[in-house]
């Protein structure tokens, strides 16, 4: 009877609500639930997506990159040339990576390399897929009249071609991973390994970089090895004493990209003494740079502090690994200035300030040019002449010419000797400053100074002295566009930075094969810049590439 009534009541409630009551009601609704699908929509696009790195075993990974999008920037849009990468990209499993992304893939791609017992490494590729089912789909397509995919027992089954293809595929998750063989992707089992994404090492890695990146990579230094290449694996097997891991993070944006890398250090190389800058370090040397055909510029506050310790860095690994490699600086610029110009005397003082090394073409070839601080002119111009001196006396060998030598047994023999008529000296006095110049005709071979009251400057080319000191008709690499919004990207300048232009860097490398071959990438990129941040178990580089 209770029931009854209460049902009653409540039909009674309804039929007095009005039409706009229960219209507001519906309108109420809809937007608690248009709400909720925005709130879901958010917490879906924000969480963490699952990583390649939680399927690889820690222990057999020596490196990973994954792309957690297959849209480039506008910009960046490669047409062609992206189609050539991706098929690059599949050769090593004989695959042709193209119609996969067209047919199947999701917004998703990641390679890795794992290695065996055998420290033979494997490498894997793995594409996000759409659906299982048309993954599975495509491959059966690829099959052999009268072949069938064979398949192996468990919960993730590899699958293989008995004769129609070269690859190996499986499905992990929302994964298809290719490998070149079944034992390859076999690899990738086991209950008790631990996954790479839970590894405390990689944590501490990835935890330095940017969340949410657009690529991701990490190098395990401990596991790279090149056993079929023992003089690469000579060089790697002392640097695992210093470097643990590597890690690099790239975001995008409309203008270009972000990108950060972070080295994973031994700890006892961190706490060494970087020395102090004098001053706040603000690139002031680029107001004596033009920007004409500039290829790079690398400028830092104290390059005598940065190299001293590096050399006590690498000593501390080994006491012989820094007596070697000050005895190949040693050596390089012995070939230039000679002898009697002692490194840490001569020319490590000269680095006490800031400095501005620039690199570019002319009408001559390559064009190098270094400025430095300094704040005494005596004291400088005295360095100057010593390795001025230097390079006299070595320069005529940049010129050999054929001699005609009687030996002892009345013999003819003919030696290449120094050229000396070939080398041209002269002095002159433009604006005040005292331009010095010994340039060997016929040959890129020079060495260019002044001095003022604020800098030095040392250059391969006459031209490019003169324009360093007459900057009234010059656009100065300070003011240049593409320099100041590379920069203005970074988070904060350090004690050091290195800009590079593209386009010139192109030109001034046009003879070499292998930056022929990235002419389709570097040819869509305007500008970039970086920088270094040091922590208490690592280095961290930050920088930023600008599209044109």
């Amino acid at each position: 009877m209770k029931k009854h009534l209460l049902k009653k009541l409540h039909i009674k409630h309804v039929k007095k609500m009005s039409k706009l009551d229960q219209a507001l009601l519906g309108m109420i609704g809809i937007g608690s639930i248009v709400l909720v699908v925005f709130v879901l929509n958010m917490v879906y696009t924000n969480w963490p997506q699952p990583s390649v790195a939680s399927l690889l075993p820690a222990e057999k990974t020596v490196m990973y990159v994954e792309v957690n999008s297959l849209k480039l920037p506008t910009k960046l849009d490669a047409g062609d040339d992206q189609i050539k990468m991706a098929e690059s990209l599949g050769q090593p499993f004989g695959v042709n990576l193209v119609p996969m992304l067209e047919s199947f893939a999701n917004d998703g791609i990641a390679y890795a390399m794992v290695k065996e017992k055998s420290l033979r490494n494997h490498p894997l590729l793995f594409i996000k897929a759409k659906t299982k089912h048309s993954a599975l789909k495509y491959f059966e397509s690829l099959l052999l009249p009268n072949e069938e995919l064979t398949k192996t027992n468990g919960e993730d089954p590899i699958y293989s071609y008995p004769q129609g293809q070269p690859f190996a595929f499986r499905f992990i998750n929302k994964y298809v991973v290719i490998g070149q063989s079944p034992d390859a992707l076999a690899l990738l089992d086991g209950a008790s390994s631990k996954a790479l994404s839970e590894d405390e090492n990689y944590l501490k890695s990835i935890g330095n970089l940017p969340r949410r990146s657009w690529i991701l990579g990490y190098v395990d230094f401990k596991n790279l090895t090149f056993s079929e290449n023992v003089a690469v694996n000579s060089i790697i097997e002392p640097l695992k004493h210093a470097i643990r891991h590597v890690a690099l993070a790239v975001r995008k944006d409309q203008e270009g990209f972000h990108f950060n890398t972070f080295l994973n250090l031994n700890k006892d190389l961190l706490s060494l003494d970087r020395g102090e800058s004098s001053g706040k370090f603000a690139y002031e040397l680029t107001n004596y740079i033009p920007e004409e055909n500039v290829a790079m510029y690398i400028g830092g506050a104290n390059l005598e502090a940065e190299w001293l310790n590096t050399l006590e860095t690498i000593s501390n690994l080994n006491p012989a690994y820094g007596v070697i490699l000050e005895g190949m600086v040693r050596a390089q610029a012995n070939e230039v200035f000679g002898s009697q110009v002692d490194l840490r005397n001569d020319i490590y003082p000269l680095f006490q300030s800031e400095y501005a090394l620039s690199i570019g073409t002319g009408e001559k070839g390559k064009e190098i040019s270094l400025i430095l601080s300094h704040e005494d002119r005596v004291f400088a111009e005295k360095k100057l002449e010593k390795l001025a001196q230097g390079f006299r006396f070595l320069a005529a060998k940049f010129a050999p010419k054929v001699a005609i030598v009687t030996l002892p047994d009345g013999t003819e023999s003919r030696e290449l000797v120094p050229d000396t008529g070939k080398l041209e000296s002269t002095e002159e006095n433009i604006d005040g400053y005292t331009i010095n110049c010994m340039e060997v005709t016929g040959t890129e071979a020079g060495f260019c100074y002044a001095a003022t009251d604020e800098i030095i400057i040392m250059t391969n080319s006459k031209d490019r002295l003169l324009k360093t000191i007459d900057l009234s008709d010059t656009t100065l690499l300070s003011n240049s566009a593409s320099f100041r919004k590379s920069i203005a990207n970074l988070s904060k300048v350090s004690d050091e930075v290195t800009y590079m232009n593209f386009d010139n860097f192109y030109t001034l490398t046009a003879s070499n094969q292998y930056i022929q071959a990235f002419q389709p990438l570097l040819s869509k990129l305007e500008a970039g810049s970086w920088v270094k941040h040091y922590f208490t178990d690592g280095v961290s580089t930050e920088g930023y590439v600008l599209v044109k």
